[in-house]
């Protein structure tokens, strides 16, 4: 069921909005915003993805986050203001105070370069602030959680090499930070389980279900999901 917000749903329905969208105009999105405000879409967002970032799966809170349209705006201007293309990352931006001032930072083959006051923070960006405008052209919401893995360490991949690509390139999604925060979420949960557990597939399947059906996502539910689901026998 669609949480979409009734004042998108009637700002794209309004004729003069069918028009410039049928016109392939730019620029819907921040008259959207302007009329509108954006309190509404980031809530309905947050709610239908459980609370966590699109990307990362990090919790979120709707006043520090980014409205990601996953088909680029300047190449779909039809889809800036449809719910469908819409999705709530964080903020994209993590300090990082274990990282080495002079090591590089993993950013992928953008080739762009932080400034120094940036590497004196030692701020590590990832999810949408990583990727800007460039688009993603191998990855899919829909079929995600069978293209992705995760080590032990907490580092995600895919044996697809275009889509390992872009999560690690355009999404950054292992910079140090976040692969420890995945190994922490995975470890915590093995630690509230009961020691005498029994992993058969009954036991398994309700606890896969228990985090699936939480309204509130887990951090980091990804990987948990898919340490849960490995053991299914």
């Amino acid at each position: 069921m669609s949480n979409e917000p009734n004042t998108l749903q009637e700002f794209r329905l309004r004729e003069d909005i069918k028009e410039k969208l049928a016109a392939n105009s730019n620029g819907m999105y921040e008259k959207y915003v302007d009329e509108c405000n954006s309190v509404e879409l980031r809530k309905a967002l947050k709610k239908e993805q459980g609370s966590i970032c699109c990307y990362c799966m990090s919790s979120i809170e709707s006043s520090k986050t980014k409205i990601e349209h996953f088909k680029s705006r300047d190449e779909n201007a039809t889809l800036e203001v449809d719910y469908t293309n819409l999705y709530l990352s964080c903020d994209g931006e993590k300090i990082n105070c274990n990282e080495n001032q002079d090591n590089e930072i993993v950013h992928g083959d953008c080739k762009c370069k932080y400034r120094k006051d940036e590497y004196s923070k030692k701020i590590i960006k990832h999810c949408d602030t990583c990727k800007g405008n460039r688009e993603l052209k191998y990855i899919n919401f829909n079929s995600i959680e069978r293209e992705i893995q995760y080590k032990s360490d907490g580092t995600i991949f895919s044996d697809n090499a275009n889509i390992d690509a872009e999560l690690n390139y355009l999404l950054n999604l292992n910079a140090k930070i976040l692969k420890t925060n995945r190994l922490n979420a995975k470890n915590d949960f093995y630690k509230q389980l009961p020691q005498d557990m029994s992993w058969n597939k009954s036991m398994i399947t309700r606890q896969i279900e228990k985090y699936e059906g939480q309204s509130k996502k887990a951090p980091y539910l990804g990987v948990i999901l898919y340490f849960l689901k490995k053991k299914l026998p």
